[in-house]
């Protein structure tokens, strides 16, 4: 065979001894190592090179490579007489079986790649397409993929391998042709039946149509597949071997010499490949950290693996799964999960276990890592392996961590600890001397510094228990929520501000800054006045009696205040009636002083009846007499109006609703509106039914000036602090008694009592007081 090989082939280098040095003339692979026999050249330099000149000629079959010289009408002729031993079939055959197994089986029991089709050699081209697209139509990997046989899934892809090689070949004419004049080697060109027992469906896998068409040609080929050939070749039992597609690549843990195996590595796979397959199998990684060596030289990741070998590697465990503890920190709050898992579990998986444990669907948390983006966040793939992380942010769940009341205690005392080490306290004490308290709670730079300092000296104590993130300490403020109340941890943080000095509750206080400024003080006088009952009568009655109408008017006021009053009295405007008097009805002058009178007319409205017991209780005899009864009133000058002068009386006077206080203008003798601005020394009048019958103890504002004769003064509070401990502060640097501080706000001069918190008010009136038992409100 090889010297008709060589003949054919127009070789006259060394002869062909056997098919390991007969190539393909299109991969220059050995032609053992393929599924189908393609068109050969013979090995050597000189004869590939005389090959490469021969595949840019103009492909011709020249007669003389014809087995036995035979003419096309002679190997057509052959085919023909031989039709009666080639096995046609169709899968429309079957019947009722099935046709996926009855399929496969004439594939195994083929004798040729005419047979594998179920096609005789004599057919056109065409019916070769046809009788591929009409079998793969059945045993295709994707018809067959749910077929609950998983072997019958295994032998329809290799019989799918066979069939597509089959077509290779018989489906390019100048493929079909060689292949023909290959199987006519009888005397004088006639066929040469394959021999040997049939095979069945279940021989498709791990052996490929090749090597049983290689062990029936044995014979006229001279090449004995008894024996192993040299190579990666595997025996499949009865002196058949087959050529494995990939190779084994044995890697081997350079400390601890744990061993994995890689089967069926592609020849010519480059190691970056292979450190992805690693990853994918091992289920460690990233690719990034495997480092692959060969007699303590590290490779390449461009070298490729042409046969099984022995790689040292390092970088990543090959041993079985250990459980990790993995830290799962929040990308905006810092706040912490620990979970304990596989070293192996991949980021779906970790997701899955951080829901359950956040009590959150799976599919609202993103897993990922810091990143160069708008979010700032990169999410890993839910395929990706955890590849040695044990640092993973979180997003989409909120962590909230919760004290056990045990944790709690052991967190405080690691804290008290230390702050009380002697170099905080050493630092503490210089830090305060620079910065005097209370006024250094409102500096910024004390503040950033003690910030600082403490932070220093819990961070092992906070990186411990799981609170260094961003908001480490706010995420640590809250996990005290359920057990921050208990008397322990109480205790505990008594003893930490004890340690800091100058903490509540282990934090800085938020202080105001208070500026009192001095206000000045009005002096009024409030005059008592009574009133006088004015009798109103209509100008003509038809009836026999209708008694008067009456109106209370103070005494000394005018006819236009009567008038005023009547027309309260009676529902109606000014210009509806006139006040007379006299039988000839003389107009009264509204600016003439009431003086005696007592008694009017109304001209032009009729008068209502007046109300039961009106009559009786105003014909009393009236009280026209002023008593001489005045006192004087301080008020806080800026912006002081009468609605401000009415609550101070009436808190004074102890009259209850301050809206119905009788005051009247001194001058007018008029009720003023609440909105009027009260000037100095102004004088106003108050109806006897007001006064008490003794006047009470009546508190007197005093002006009050800052020291140094500065404008204001500033003090610096707690926002919890009470307006009570503002006084005391504020007596203390005007060296004065707390009673005779009056704060006041500063829009509406309201007094604050001693009991309400400073809360946000930044700028407020200071008033000096003389010493009273009450003070306004």
């Amino acid at each position: 065979m090889a010297r008709e090989v060589n003949d054919s082939m127009g070789i006259n280098s060394r002869p062909v001894q056997n098919l390991d040095d007969l190539l393909c003339r299109r991969c220059g692979c050995s032609v053992s190592r393929h599924a189908v026999i393609g068109e050969l050249q013979a090995s050597g330099r000189k004869a590939t090179s005389r090959m490469r000149a021969m595949q840019q000629q103009p492909r011709t079959t020249p007669a003389s490579a014809l087995p036995a010289q035979l003419s096309a009408e002679r190997q057509s002729l052959a085919l023909a007489d031989a039709g009666g031993d080639w096995k046609t079939w169709r899968p429309e055959d079957a019947g009722e079986a099935d046709r996926v197994k009855f399929v496969l089986d004439k594939i195994a029991q083929a004798a040729s790649l005419f047979e594998t089709l179920g096609v005789a050699p004599t057919v056109e081209d065409k019916e070769i397409r046809s009788a591929y697209r009409r079998v793969s139509l059945y045993i295709h990997p994707d018809k067959v993929q749910n077929r609950a046989e998983e072997d019958l899934v295994e032998q329809a892809e290799a019989a799918f391998k066979i069939i597509s090689s089959a077509y290779d070949v018989l489906g390019d004419p100048s493929k079909r042709a060689a292949y023909q004049r290959s199987i006519l080697r009888g005397p004088g060109g006639s066929l040469v039946p394959f021999s040997g027992k049939s095979g069945s469906r279940r021989d498709l896998t791990g052996i490929s149509f090749l090597k049983k068409f290689l062990s029936k040609m044995k014979k006229e080929s001279g090449y004995d597949l008894k024996q192993k050939p040299k190579g990666d070749w595997e025996d499949q039992g009865g002196g058949v071997y087959t050529r494995s597609v990939g190779i084994k690549v044995t890697l081997r843990h350079a400390i601890t010499e744990e061993e994995h195996v890689l089967r069926n590595v592609d020849r010519g796979t480059i190691l970056q490949r292979l450190k992805a397959r690693i990853v994918s199998e091992v289920k460690r990684g990233p690719e990034r950290r495997i480092e692959l060596t060969e007699d303590g030289t590290k490779l390449s990741d461009n070298r490729r693996v042409n046969a099984s070998e022995t790689i040292i590697l390092i970088g990543i465990s090959l041993g079985p799964p250990v459980m990790i503890e993995v830290c799962l920190s929040h990308a905006i709050t810092g706040a912490r999960l620990r979970l304990t898992v596989l070293d192996t579990i991949s980021i779906q998986e970790l997701r899955i276990k951080a829901a359950e444990k956040l009590a959150c669907p799976a599919d609202k948390i993103r897993l990922g890592c810091r990143a160069q983006n708008p979010e700032g966040f990169e999410q890993f793939e839910d395929q990706e392996f955890l590849n040695g992380r044990v640092q993973i942010l979180l997003l989409g769940a909120d962590i909230e961590m919760l004290l056990t009341l045990e944790e709690a205690m052991e967190l405080q005392t690691q804290l008290r600890d230390a702050y009380g080490a002697d170099w905080f306290q050493e630092r503490l004490d210089a830090l305060l001397g620079a910065y005097p308290v209370p006024e250094s709670f409102a500096n910024r730079d004390f503040r950033e510094k003690f910030g600082e300092l403490v932070t220093k000296a819990q961070h092992d104590v906070l990186l411990e228990h799981g609170f260094d993130g961003p908001k480490g300490v706010i995420n640590m403020y809250k996990a005290f929520r359920d057990v921050g109340h208990h008397p322990e941890c109480v205790a505990l943080t008594s003893e930490i501000d004890h340690k800091l000095r100058i903490t509540y509750g282990g934090m800085l206080p938020q202080v105001n800054q208070i500026t009192l400024e001095p206000c000045g003080i009005l002096n009024l006088t409030i005059e008592r006045v009574a009133f006088l009952h004015v009798a109103l009568e209509p100008c003509f009655s038809f009836a026999d009696h209708q008694p008067p109408v009456f109106v209370s008017v103070p005494a000394g006021c005018t006819v236009a205040t009567v008038h005023e009053a009547a027309a309260q009295r009676l529902g109606a405007d000014l210009e509806e009636f006139q006040l007379v008097e006299g039988d000839d009805f003389e107009v009264c002058n509204p600016a003439e002083p009431l003086g005696e009178r007592r008694n009017f007319k109304v001209l032009g409205k009729d008068l209502p009846s007046p109300e039961e017991g009106e009559t009786e209780a105003l014909l009393l005899k009236n009280d026209e007499t002023q008593l001489p009864l005045e006192f004087t009133f301080t008020l806080p000058a800026p912006c002081a109006t009468v609605g401000l002068l009415r609550q101070w009386l009436a808190h004074a006077l102890a009259f209850g609703d301050a809206t119905k206080l009788p005051l009247l203008r001194g001058d007018s003798l008029r009720p003023p509106e609440d909105a009027d601005l009260i000037y100095q020394n102004q004088k106003f009048r108050l109806h006897s039914s007001a006064f008490p019958s003794e006047l009470p103890a009546i508190p007197k504002l005093i002006e009050q000036s800052c020291p140094d004769g500065t404008a204001t003064l500033k003090l610096v509070l707690r926002t919890q602090d009470l307006f009570r401990d503002l006084r005391e502060v504020a007596a203390q640097k005007l060296g004065v008694t707390p009673g005779k501080i009056l704060l006041l706000c500063k829009d509406s001069f309201r007094p604050f009592g001693d009991d309400e918190p400073i809360g946000s008010n930044r700028k407020l009136w200071l008033a000096g007081m003389e010493e009273a038992a009450d003070r306004p409100q």
